[in-house]
């Protein structure tokens, strides 16, 4: 006795089974296009971000001749990173080779030509901020002429500046 109820039931079968499939496919698309467009990796790009590299830029500096006949070397830095900035060594090189006429040091002792003159820590805390470096070199340096300020951080990171000492 067949009848005819197991052919509608195929039938049923088929339909549901389409529909299922249409709803998966739908699914399917619209998870890929939220995912190529960006809104569900978005929340990640609003996580803070890890990063711990310094960066600054010397933003100006002068050269300068002292009561004492030495020459007076102020830098300005800014802390263009995420992290403090804490300068602890600053050069004044010989733009055409390279070579350090001066130095300064924290701890450094001395005239500035030979060994490096003492250099007092200077931390920028935060970016945006400006801080000022400031040493005094003893010889090798001439009125006129062009120099760059090299300052170095604590974490070995270098910023130049050009400059003609007055």
């Amino acid at each position: 006795m067949n009848n005819g109820k197991s052919m509608n039931r195929h039938g049923i079968e088929a339909i549901v089974g389409a529909v299922l499939l249409i709803v998966i496919t739908v699914v399917a698309a619209v998870l890929l296009y939220l995912w190529f467009t960006g809104y569900l990796t978005g929340t990640a790009s609003k996580a803070p971000q890890i990063n711990t590299v310094q960066q600054f830029i010397v933003t100006g500096a002068s050269i300068s001749p002292s009561t004492t006949g030495a020459y007076t070397v102020t830098a300005y830095v800014e802390n263009t990173g995420n992290v403090p900035v804490t300068i602890v060594q600053a050069n004044v090189l010989n733009p055409q080779n390279g070579q350090v006429l001066c130095s300064a040091a924290v701890g450094g002792t001395g005239n500035g030509s030979t060994s490096p003159t003492s250099l007092t820590s200077t931390t920028v805390s935060s970016s945006g901020n400006v801080g000022t470096v400031s040493f005094t070199c003893g010889s090798g340096i001439s009125s006129g002429q062009s120099y760059t300020i090299q300052l170095i951080s604590n974490n070995g990171v270098s910023a130049e500046y050009t400059t003609t000492a007055s």
